[in-house]
């Protein structure tokens, strides 16, 4: 009996020096982790220490590829196609130059951070923003054949733990109008990704109990969905697709567009385009789907000190 208890503990031991050697090999070797700021000595250090005092969160010019790319299942790294290499899907970002971190601070403080409580922005924002000068999205280029994979700019990208997030360049200095708003609503858009993808859009068990799930996947059509307060496509709907839709709607659109008097339904349309008018007769027949938004809007509200609608009436134009 006593043998049989030895084999099971150097079996037991065999097995956790197994496992921690994988958890070793799943981090990249050679590579520092675990952050400190100030990163330097310049004016706006003194800002980025305040704001993680503040929030808990790094705000980064220093940083690795990993502290970029790396996830727990893979690296997210993208590259455009050439004429010897496929491409590969992902994203780019591309290094900041200290000289415009300041401005960029200023732009992100005026597009993203003070549109929020500070109680919605300690519970909601990731980790570490990684403060780059340009950031791109490799996707594949339809526009001619064979198809190649190819970099496009982006305001900023969501991986993991981090936000990248572009403009530490000299181009922050003269930004258009137009060029401002379209970052506004990008890096506003990719903070809901953030929050979704980092599950920190948790339904309340009274708004999951205010439709019925079990039978939206009968319901074919928009206004069959509709009428039963549920906004995302039969094959996908869910409390938690709803929830972040309806936090999608509150901080990319106004309350006008949402409000607006439309008199068409198209009934397969089940792209962000079909919330024009959302909220209007003709397609919340029974008021459900204004009923779940407002639950959503008083939940941070009473619980953030912030309504995600006056971000939306703010930002779209």
């Amino acid at each position: 009996m006593r043998i049989t208890y030895l084999y099971i503990l150097l079996s037991i031991c065999a097995l956790s020096s197994c496992s921690n050697t994988e958890e070793n090999e799943i981090e990249p070797s050679g590579i520092k982790t675990g952050y400190t700021v100030p990163q330097g000595n310049n004016d706006f250090d003194n800002d980025i220490v305040k704001f993680y005092d503040d929030y808990g969160t790094y705000l980064l010019y220093r940083f690795t590829d990993k502290d970029a790319y790396w996830t727990p299942s893979k690296w997210t790294n993208g590259e455009p196609s050439t004429d010897d290499s496929q491409g590969k899907l992902g994203f780019i970002y591309f290094e900041p130059d200290e000289n415009y971190i300041k401005p960029q601070l200023d732009l992100l403080n005026r597009t993203w951070f003070n549109h929020y409580s500070p109680e919605f922005l300690d519970k909601f924002l990731p980790v570490k923003i990684l403060l780059c000068s340009q950031v791109q999205y490799c996707n594949f280029d339809f526009s001619s054949y064979p198809f190649k994979i190819k970099g496009a700019d982006v305001p900023a990208y969501y991986n993991f733990d981090n936000i990248c997030v572009s403009y530490a360049k000299e181009d922050v200095l003269n930004l258009t109008t137009e060029q401002e708003t379209v970052f506004e609503k990008g890096i506003n858009r990719v903070f809901v990704d953030c929050m979704y993808g980092q599950g920190k859009l948790n339904t309340t068990e009274v708004f999951n109990a205010s439709a019925n799930y079990s039978i939206a996947s009968a319901q074919k059509t928009n206004t069959a969905l509709w009428k039963i307060g549920i906004l995302q496509p039969y094959y996908s709907a869910s409390p938690n697709n709803d929830w972040k839709q309806f936090v999608t709607m509150m901080i990319c659109y106004s309350e006008a567009y949402l409000n607006k008097d439309v008199t068409t339904v198209n009934e397969y349309d089940t792209k962000e385009t079909s919330w024009e008018g959302i909220f209007s007769p003709i397609k919340d027949k029974n008021g459900l789907l204004k009923k779940r938004y407002d639950m959503v809007r008083q939940f941070y509200i009473d619980n953030y000190n912030i309504d995600l609608q006056l971000v939306g009436n703010e930002i779209y134009q």
